[in-house]
C-alpha cells in the first residue's frame, strides 16, 4: 500500500499526485499517526504553519458550497470536512465503494472510510502544495515491544507527542529511516524504550504521566499531555520518598462507583421486568373475562 500512496528518497518524501516535500536531516515535529511500533508519520513545526494556512483556505473554499465530486476516481485528490471536529482536510482516494470511499489523509497519514458525498474537488492551487507529513521507519523502536505493550497503549503514548528526528539515510518500504526521541512536558528527551517501560508500570498506567527523575525528588510528575483524563489521578502527597504511590489509588474508588451504578441499573431493570410480567398477566386475565362474558351474553340472547 505504501508504494501506491507515498514514496520517499534521499531528503524528500511525496504522496501520489502531490509535489515532493523536502525533508531536513534533523528536525522537530509531532507524531500524527502510527501504523506500528516502527512505522510512524511526523509533521515538522514548519509544516504545522503551512497546514494551518491550507486549512484556512479550504474552509473558505467549502463555504462557497462547491459541488461534490461527480466521479470518485482512484488516486484522485479531494477535500473533505470530516470527523468529530469537522476538520477540513486533503485526501487521496484509494478505493471507490459506492456510497463510501477509502481515503488517506495526506497531511496526517491515516486511512479512513468516508461517505463519498462529502468529497469535493481539491482546488488546483492547493494541489500544488506537498503533503505536510513524513512517513518514517523508526530504527530505534523498542525491541520485542509487541510482547510488553499493547499497540493501543503505544499509540496513545506517542501520537501527538513532540519528537526530535534524525534521518539515518536510506528508506524501507518507501519510508525514510530515522531515529526519534520523545520530548516530555519538561523538555527532556526520552527514547521509545523508556516510553514503553513507563507504559508498563503501574505508575504510568494509573496516572497517564511520565515519571521524570530529578536530584531533589525521586519522582517528579510531569503532565505530558499524552493521555487526557477527566481525573487528576496523582496527588503529590500520594508519593512516598521512594517514589511509590501510598494509600489507595483514586481509580479504585472510581471503579467501585461504576460497579454500584451498574448494580443499581440491573436492579431497576429486574424490578421493571417483574412489573411488566404482572401487568401482562392482569391484561391476559381481563381479556379472558371479557371473552367469557361475551360468550355468556351470546348464549343468553340465543335462548
Amino acid at each position: 500500500m505504501a508504494g501506491k500512496v507515498f514514496f520517499s528518497g534521499e531528503g524528500f518524501t511525496c504522496f501520489r499526485g502531490l509535489p515532493h516535500l523536502p525533508v531536513p536531516k534533523q528536525f522537530k515535529g509531532r507524531i500524527t499517526h502510527a501504523t506500528s511500533f516502527s512505522y510512524v508519520f511526523v509533521r515538522t513545526e514548519e509544516s504545522e504553519k503551512v497546514l494551518e494556512a491550507i486549512e484556512g483556505n479550504l474552509e473558505e473554499y467549502l463555504k462557497s458550497k462547491p459541488p461534490a465530486v461527480t466521479q470518485v476516481l482512484r488516486n484522485g485528490l479531494a477535500v473533505i470536512s470530516y470527523g468529530p471536529e469537522s476538520r477540513v482536510s486533503r485526501v487521496l482516494i484509494l478505493e471507490n465503494k459506492g456510497t463510501m470511499a477509502n481515503v488517506v489523509f495526506v497531511d496526517f497519514g491515516n486511512i479512513e472510510e468516508v461517505p463519498s458525498h462529502l468529497l469535493h474537488a481539491l482546488p488546483e492551487e492547493i494541489s500544488k502544495i506537498p503533503a505536510q507529513v513524513i512517513p518514517l521507519k523508526v530504527e530505534n523502536a523498542p525491541a520485542n515491544s509487541e510482547q510488553r505493550i499493547l499497540f493501543d497503549d503505544f499509540v496513545s503514548g506517542v501520537v501527538g507527542s513532540l519528537v526530535e528526528v534524525e534521518l539515518l539515510g536510506g528508506t524501507m518500504k518507501h519510508r525514510l529511516k530515522a531515529t526519534l526521541e520523545v520530548e516530555d512536558g519538561s523538555g527532556t528527551l526520552h527514547n521509545l524504550e523508556e516510553i514503553v517501560s513507563w507504559r508498563n508500570t503501574s505508575f504510568w498506567k494509573s496516572t497517564g504521566r511520565m515519571g521524570v527523575r530529578s536530584a531533589d525528588q525521586p519522582w517528579k510528575a510531569v503532565d505530558t499531555g499524552l493521555q487526557k483524563s477527566g481525573l487528576d489521578m496523582l496527588q503529590p502527597s500520594s508519593l512516598d520518598p521512594n517514589g511509590k504511590q501510598s494509600g489507595v489509588a483514586p481509580g479504585v474508588f472510581v471503579h467501585l462507583v461504576y460497579l454500584l451504578m451498574i448494580a443499581s441499573a440491573v436492579g431497576v431493570i429486574f424490578v421493571l421486568w417483574r412489573r411488566i410480567r404482572r401487568t401482562k398477566k392482569v391484561i391476559r386475565r381481563s381479556l379472558q373475562m371479557m371473552e367469557y362474558e361475551n360468550t355468556v351474553q351470546n348464549e343468553e340472547s340465543s335462548i
